[in-house]
Formats: structure tokens, C-alpha cells, sequence
């Protein structure tokens, strides 16, 4: 009884804090989206004003104030309720391309020691097949099962975990290799 409700603390804690966690990537999320859009409504705000402040004076005797102040007020409204939306959105298709990348990326190397384990598995099997009767004679069958499921294992399990780390081994080599062709005067 004492170790369950030990558990569900831990559980509650582990739970709380990874809520806490994303609410205050939430309130960073907003926040950085508030300020830039903010920054880029004062800036564009700011450019419009400049421009019309430098027009001829004959734009303003045939241009009515209400006019402008309305076109003005509309701009900076399309501004502050476009703005947000179309930067969440460039947002969104960034990590979303981001994740389909990923998701390639790790999907290659996968299939391509399934194809691997598969011409393995039958090469494996046709060998075993064409040994000669006496081979079977002199060998326990559980033997001959025994290696050959031990084979089929590694190939299974181990062959797409080295294959998995030997392509994050490259990327991260990548990501690091300028930093070694200062150290090692490549290039």
C-alpha cells in the first residue's frame, strides 16, 4: 500500500512538473510571438508615417485627412490581426517540414537494413538448406536452430541499431566538421 502511494507521488510530480514545463514554453512562445509582431507593426507603423509625412503638400489639399487616417487605421489594423496568424503559420511549416525531414531520415537506414536482414535471412536459409545430409547426421538439429536463430537475432535487432548510430555518428560529424576543418586545416 505505502510503495503504491510513493509511486502516484512520484507520477503526480513527474506530471506536474512536465505541465509546468510546457507552460512556460507556452508563455515563451507567446511572448517572443507578441514582441516580434509587435516590433514589426512599430517599424512598418513607423516607415508609413515617414513616407507620408515627405509627400508634397499637394497630396494633402487633394487627399482628405479622414481618408488618409482610415486608410492609416486599416493598414495597421491588417497589420496587427495578420501578423500574428502568418508567423505562427511560417512557425508551424517550419517544424513541420523540420519533422518530416527527421522523420526520413530516420525511416531510411531502417528500411534499408530491413532489405539488408531479408537478403541476409535468405541467404542464411539457402545455405543452411544446401549442406550436405551428413552435416545433419552429425549435428543436433537444436544445434543447427540455436545459430541460426542467433544469426536471425542479430540481424534483427542488432544490425538497425548499428546502422541507426553509425548515421547519427555522420550527422553529428557534419554539423561538426567546420569546427574541424579549423582545428585540422581541412579545405
Amino acid at each position: 500500500m505505502r510503495g503504491n502511494m510513493h509511486r502516484n507521488i512520484g507520477a503526480k510530480c513527474t506530471t506536474t512538473t512536465g505541465q509546468n514545463a510546457r507552460g512556460i514554453a507556452r508563455i515563451l512562445h507567446d511572448l517572443s510571438l507578441f514582441l516580434g509582431c509587435w516590433v514589426a507593426a512599430v517599424g512598418l507603423h513607423e516607415t508609413l508615417l515617414g513616407v507620408v509625412l515627405h509627400l508634397p503638400i499637394s497630396f494633402f489639399d487633394t487627399t482628405p485627412i479622414g481618408r488618409l487616417l482610415t486608410r492609416f487605421g486599416r493598414d495597421v489594423d491588417v497589420l496587427d490581426s495578420a501578423l500574428p496568424t502568418l508567423c505562427l503559420d511560417l512557425v508551424r511549416c517550419f517544424f513541420q517540414v523540420l519533422a518530416i525531414t527527421s522523420f526520413f531520415c530516420d525511416l531510411t537506414p531502417q528500411l534499408g537494413t530491413w532489405q539488408a536482414a531479408v537478403n541476409l535471412h535468405i541467404s542464411l536459409l539457402a545455405a543452411v538448406l544446401r549442406l550436405p545430409l551428413t552435416f545433419y547426421d552429425i549435428t543436433p538439429t537444436g544445434r543447427i536452430l540455436a545459430r541460426f536463430s542467433k544469426d536471425i537475432d542479430v540481424l534483427d535487432n542488432t544490425l538497425p541499431m548499428t546502422v541507426s548510430e553509425l548515421v547519427y555518428c555522420f550527422y553529428e560529424f557534419r554539423l561538426d566538421y567546420p569546427k574541424a576543418s579549423e582545428k585540422f586545416h581541412f579545405g
